[in-house]
């Protein structure tokens, strides 16, 4: 499976994929503004988004698209598996979970939650739309920086990056 960096360039081809994700930190957008320090990295296969990263020395992957193809998910691990070795799992859902211990016929699974995660997950329609309880600090955060700031909205070109990074 060839991965490609994520960057600037090629992040609006991962970005269909997390349309009705979860989101999250770990992500395409957060790893665009950081790829010279982060080993970000992602891979599109039979209509999954497989995203990769090192953290603390360990590589870790996640994987988008329809849990509900698992000679798919399955061939993807499989693959995984002989490119990487041991594949580690991360921000999975407990139904995604669920359905790769039963791919796997594993009766027990080591399903690990991680707290420090939980305030940077959010459905996409309310984070887009700043919508619902959960993203109260959010929106509050958005409304104070529009009515005090002065500032222009536009894409963010490889050009921006120098200054992006300085702010």
């Amino acid at each position: 499976m060839e991965f490609s960096k994520v960057n600037i360039d090629n992040y609006k081809i991962a970005q269909p994929y997390l349309k009705n994700e979860k989101i999250c930190e770990f992500g395409i957008t957060p790893t665009c503004l950081y790829a010279p320090i982060d080993t970000g990295a992602f891979a599109l296969k039979e209509n999954f988004l497989i995203f990769t990263c090192v953290e603390n020395g360990e590589r870790y992957f996640s994987i988008t698209g329809d849990f509900s193809q698992t000679e798919k998910i399955k061939n993807i691990i499989e693959e995984l598996k002989v490119q990487f070795g041991n594949v580690n799992l991360k921000f999975l859902t407990k139904e995604r979970a669920k359905a790769i211990s039963e791919m796997y016929n594993i009766k027990e699974c080591d399903i690990k939650s991680d707290p420090d995660q939980f305030d940077y997950i959010y459905k996409t329609e309310d984070f887009i739309n700043l919508t619902g309880k959960s993203v109260q600090r959010k929106r509050s955060g958005y409304n104070t920086f529009i009515n005090n700031n002065s500032f222009i909205y536009k894409e963010i070109e490889k050009s921006d990056r120098e200054d992006c990074m300085e702010i």
